[in-house]
């Protein structure tokens, strides 16, 4: 016998595979070490599981001890043959002639068996075969399974492929009510509706519905379509059709909507905080001129205070909705955690309802850390709302802050994705219905939740997440079914004060004598800014609209010192107002009010010298002391 080569087994497959009928080789120990493409037909099994296993569990058919025979006498050192029969999952039985031949080494020693299989079906039929297989391999990819109905026995055969896709055996006969069971109640009468009136109007079946898979219950969207075969009586008797799994194409459709529905409630409520923060500046102003009108020891001081009070509590809730819609610059503030959720304990316990007991508490609440208390409450409430959920409404929330230190000294690091250093850790743990590994490993993702559809966009926890890791804070979450959730955010220890809070009441704006131009659509913001901006010295003159200044600019004998103007106004932009102006005045200073972060400044991005942006919503004061720093400035 000649010698088998092993030095080239890339080309010892090529030869294998370019043999007419199927083709193994199996080493001394009985293993088959390489198998055909034709042998991959044949056996109806993909080459991966033939290589690696025992020739005579590859080999054996229905007669298995004649093919485990052959095996051996070629081991024993003569070749032999036999005709075996293989039967597929599908039910169609293969004839072959075995034959096995025995390997030699130059030395005489036997290094294996070659084996063959010679169909005893024509070669077109052998094509047949593979173009079979080659489709159902197509079909399992396209998740697209394709099956034949007699709707006269009431049963049905199908491929591979809508097996897998509906939880069933290969190869196996079903009845049709087998398959009816798996249909969504919710559908169940939509789909035979429809069928029944296929079948009146002689036409195809084609409808979207929702299955339930065998044996897991997985929801899986499905597109059947069908046609309908008839006897000569016009009765029908058999359907052949595919149904196609768009359960994805079907989530991105919804993911699409979610993101539009988000991008108009965004714009929505970008609006409403443009215009909220509108009417907290005219309620700043006038407060804050109330307060210059009345005497410091006057009782009515008070109230004053807390209408200031309630107007930048009511600012923070303008900034949660600019965050949403994602115009909010990320607050670089150092705050004490414990702090942000002892001043948010109230809203918690709002959000909660009666029927659950919050306990709130903490460790030593000097430890800082650098983000906005803004983000963080956002991420607090989240946690809430969500344990609210989980709870159905009763049960126990803690919310606790403990300082904890990972790694170093000796230390071991707490957590796999947290890094060695100081932090504060902030506990919000529930009594609810808990989660399981799977649901755990996908809750951050975005779109992804556990709600029912229309109570949650899934973007609350991936919006947290996304917060966090902004800071350089991290999340762990630990939960079992049934025994609550608790979530862990780490945030990194900074040794910087704190930031201090703006007071809600600030003393008169420094004096002026310059001449301004205020332009502000909003009657309401215009006449307390004029009037408090005069009370300190200035002359102003006003406009409700860029080209109503302009015009006025135009007909002045002498420039104004400065221009004050809105963003957002009818006709004419602020930007565009300042472009103009100062083409006829260079060098004009300017004070743009906006009514929030990041709106278009059109040419004037990035801001050239001489300019200045307040944010809105703010009272006189803090305008005349920003008019008044630009000012200086430019006069320095």
């Amino acid at each position: 016998m000649e010698h088998l080569d092993h030095s080239g087994p890339e080309a010892l497959v090529a030869v294998f595979d370019s043999l007419p009928c199927g083709g193994a080789f199996v080493d001394p120990e009985g293993i088959v070490r390489l198998a055909n493409r034709h042998l991959e037909v044949q056996l109806a099994r993909p080459r991966a599981m033939l290589v690696g296993a025992p020739a005579r569990e590859v080999l054996a058919g229905d007669e298995g001890a004649r093919a485990v025979s052959v095996v051996e006498a070629a081991q024993a050192g003569d070749s032999s043959s036999a005709d075996v029969s293989w039967q597929h999952p599908d039910g169609r039985r293969v004839q072959v002639t075995l034959r096995a031949h025995p390997r030699l080494d130059s030395r005489g020693r036997h290094e294996g068996v070659v084996i063959t299989a010679t169909d005893h079906r024509g070669a077109a039929e052998t094509e047949l075969l593979q173009l079979h297989q080659e489709l159902e391999a197509v079909q399992r990819v396209a998740r697209i399974g394709s099956y034949r109905t007699d709707l006269v026995k009431g049963t049905w055969t199908a491929s591979d492929g809508f097996c897998q896709l509906f939880g069933f055996e290969p190869g196996g006969v079903y009845t049709t009510e087998e398959f009816q069971a798996l249909v969504h109640p919710q559908d169940f009468d939509r789909v035979m509706t429809e069928f029944g009136a296929c079948i009146a109007e002689r036409r195809p079946f084609d409808i979207e519905y929702r299955c339930l898979r065998r044996g897991t219950g997985e929801l899986i969207h499905v597109r059947s379509t069908s046609q309908i075969f008839y006897d000569p009586d016009g009765n029908a008797v058999r359907i052949a059709g595919i149904k196609q799994d768009i359960t994805a194409q079907r989530e991105t459709e919804r993911q699409v909507a979610a993101l539009q529905r988000l991008e108009s409630v965004g714009r929505l409520a970008g609006g409403v905080a443009h215009d909220f923060n509108n009417l907290l500046t005219a309620i700043m102003g006038v407060t804050e001129l109330g307060q210059l009108r009345t005497a410091p020891d006057d009782r009515n001081q008070r109230t004053f205070d807390q209408i200031l009070a309630t107007c930048t509590r009511a600012a923070r809730l303008t900034n949660q909705l600019l965050a949403f819609t994602s115009r909010q610059v990320v607050e670089d503030t150092v705050i004490s955690p414990a702090q942000v959720i002892d001043d948010t304990a109230r809203m918690i316990r709002t959000v909660m309802g009666d029927a659950v007991t919050v306990t709130i508490r903490h460790d030593d609440p000097r430890w800082r850390v650098r983000m906005g208390a803004t983000g963080l409450e956002q991420v607090i409430m989240n946690l809430a709302i969500n344990a609210r959920h989980a709870m159905d409404g009763s049960g126990t929330l803690l919310v606790e802050t403990r300082n904890v230190v990972s790694g170093g000294a000796g230390r071991p690091i707490i957590g796999p994705s947290l890094d060695a250093g100081e932090y504060v850790a902030i506990q919000v743990t529930d009594t609810g219905h808990g989660m399981d590994a799977d649901t755990q490993a996908r809750i951050f993702e975005p779109f992804f939740t556990t709600k029912e559809v229309g109570e949650g966009t899934g973007l609350g926890l991936a919006t947290c997440f996304g917060i966090v890791k902004q800071v350089g804070g991290t999340f762990e979450v630990h939960s079992e079914p049934g025994r609550g959730s608790s979530f862990f955010v780490y945030l990194p220890r900074v040794f910087d004060p704190l930031t201090e809070a703006p007071t809600e009441r600030i003393g008169p704006a420094p004096a002026g004598t310059e001449r301004l131009l205020l332009v502000e659509d909003n009657p309401a913001v215009m006449e307390p800014l004029r009037e408090a901006l005069e009370a300190t010295g200035y002359t102003v003159l006003t406009a409700r609209d860029g080209l109503a200044a302009l015009e006025l600019h135009r007909g002045l004998e002498q420039p104004v010192d400065a221009l004050v103007t809105d963003v957002v106004m009818p006709g004419m932009t602020g930007p565009e107002l300042v472009v103009a102006l100062r083409q006829r005045q260079p060098g004009l200073p300017v004070l743009i009010i906006s009514g929030f972060p990041n709106e278009s400044l059109g040419e004037l991005t990035p801001l050239p010298s001489r300019t200045g942006v307040l944010q809105k919503p703010f009272a006189p004061g803090a305008l005349g002391r920003e008019l008044r720093r630009l000012l200086d400035d430019w006069e320095a």
